[in-house]
């Protein structure tokens, strides 16, 4: 897909079961990645995929924020809250078709920006270049 390329640095990771872990979701937000967990099991081994994330993405992912609180459908078994598992930014720039965007993880909807409507922003993006006023 291209991505991460010099105009686009947020996409979406990993998408559960489209990618053969149902209930995980991972964003990446520039230089943090946001990990939701939608089942109990994800969120067992959350410290594994955390540590994946290290492993895989050294030079480019410095924060990784866990949101998962209020997504899981068995909210009882486990009290976790949303947390840092590495870092502490709440925020960044990042950019989609080079417009940039100002990203809150922890305030944000959902893992912090709704990222399937990137092809949605930009197509208002070009519509909105077109325009004569």
């Amino acid at each position: 897909m291209g991505l991460p390329s010099s105009a686009t640095n947020t996409y979406r990771l990993i998408h559960g079961e489209g990618d053969g872990i149902p209930g995980l979701i991972i964003d990446i937000y520039n230089n943090i990645a946001v990990i939701q967990c939608h089942t109990l099991g994800v969120l067992k081994d959350a410290s594994h995929i955390a540590n994946a994330l290290k492993h895989n993405f050294p030079n480019d992912v410095d924060t990784i924020y866990m949101r998962s609180k209020d997504t899981r459908p068995d909210q009882t078994s486990i009290s976790e809250s949303d947390k840092f598992i590495m870092g502490n930014s709440e925020e960044t720039l990042v950019k989609e078709y080079d417009i940039q965007f100002k990203i809150n993880v922890v305030t944000g909807q959902k893992t912090g920006f709704f990222l399937d409507q990137r092809e949605n922003r930009n197509l208002v993006s070009n519509m909105q270049k077109t325009r004569k006023y």
